[in-house]
Parts: structure tokens; sequence; C-alpha cells
């Protein structure tokens, strides 16, 4: 599991605890957890950025794999990436992008707003057509505070429920 925006996942959220918690209860298999920070570039690099994107597939796996000697598997049906904000909306980029790595997503209240909508949908058109396999859980709304008025032209959940994705809104 590779987590975009690390810190964020490790305090306040208490995800070691609760990926332990959920091995023990065998809800998911023994994983290795990666906790990405962000850089100075935050927004440029999540706003659906193919180089810093490549960068994540290609060569920061390959890293991680190689030079740290993690076990971490080549099956993307096992692989997840997890963002929160823009890097929710980083994370639903990599697996359209490379779903041969990211055969997973957790997207946390993606930042739609940072892309212009008929570039996702497009991506989603494109995704869809290509690749049936990868897994996308959106979570929104338990802790919302800012309300944004934001829509896409076609109504991005309905885009989303009609290409198979899994959404879940509270």
């Amino acid at each position: 599991m590779l987590f975009l925006d690390g810190s964020d996942y490790l305090n306040p959220i208490p995800t070691t605890a609760i990926l332990d918690g959920m091995i023990k209860d065998k809800i998911i298999p023994p994983c290795v957890a990666v906790f990405l920070e962000y850089s100075n570039h935050r927004f440029h690099e999540y706003n659906c950025n193919e180089q810093f994107t490549a960068f994540l597939a290609n060569d920061f796996m390959k890293i991680l794999r190689d030079d740290n000697e993690l076990n971490i598997t080549e099956d993307p049906k096992l692989s997840t990436i997890v963002g929160l904000s823009a890097s929710g909306l980083a994370a639903f980029y990599a697996a359209l992008t490379y779903p041969e790595v990211f055969g997973n997503v957790i997207a946390q209240s993606p930042s739609w707003v940072l892309q212009q909508t008929h570039a996702l949908e497009t991506l989603i058109s494109n995704h869809c057509q290509l690749n049936q396999e990868t897994q996308f859980i959106f979570e929104m709304g338990s802790y919302e505070t800012i309300p944004i008025d934001i829509e896409f032209e076609d109504d991005i959940f309905d885009i989303l429920l009609n290409a198979g994705f899994n959404v879940w809104c509270q």
C-alpha cells in the first residue's frame, strides 16, 4: 500500500494501528505500507501530473523493491495507492494511467476541483474501455467541512457509477 501525503496517514490518522487490526482480523493480508511525504510542489505533482505519476509507477516502486529490498508484489491486484484531497486526485490518476502497477485505489475526498472536468471524464472513459480490473474506492463526506459547488458536466458520480466504480459517500 502506497500512501500519498504520508504524514497525514500517520498523524492524526493511526493508519498503522488500523492496518495491524485489519491484518489481525484477517480483513486484509499482511502488507508493506509505504508513507510518502509530499514535497513543496504538492499541488503541481498531485494535479494529474504525468511526470510525477510515471516516477511513482516506474521509478519509486522499483527503488522500494530493489534498493530498499522491500518485498513488494508486482501484482497490481495486490497493490493499492491511497490519497486524500489533492493526493486523492493523484492516487485516482495513478490508477487510471498505470493500472498495471496500481490495481486498487482509495481516494478520500479527492480534489476534483484541481483538474478540468473534461480531462477527467476522458481519462475515465478511456480507462473503462481498456481496463476493467482496477478497483476504485471513493470516500467522501464524513468530515467535509467546507461546502464546495462543483459539478462535472455529466455529473461525476453518474459517470463513475455507470463505469462500474465503487463510490462510497457518507
